[in-house]
């Protein structure tokens, strides 16, 4: 669960700065090459979290609610 966590901190952290982003259409089309890696490594991390939660639920039945709501809550930072 921590290396997901660190994961999409890592995925958060690659972001451009502004939301509006202008330059030359080289510029513009290295944002969307890398828009375009972020969103599947998002993808990736958010697979791999209901991976956990599947395994936690079916290992743990819903008897340790923690971190059943700590990979949800994982899991919407996907999202």
């Amino acid at each position: 669960m921590n290396k997901s966590k660190e994961g999409l901190d890592r995925l958060q952290n690659e972001l451009p700065d502004s939301f509006v982003v202008t330059g030359s259409l080289v510029d513009l089309q290295g944002v969307l090459s890398l828009t375009e890696r972020l969103q599947d490594g998002i993808e990736q991390e958010h697979h791999t979290l209901a991976s956990l939660q599947h395994h936690v639920t079916r290992l743990l039945g819903v008897s340790n609610l923690q971190q059943l709501k700590d990979l949800q809550s994982l899991q919407g930072h996907c999202r």
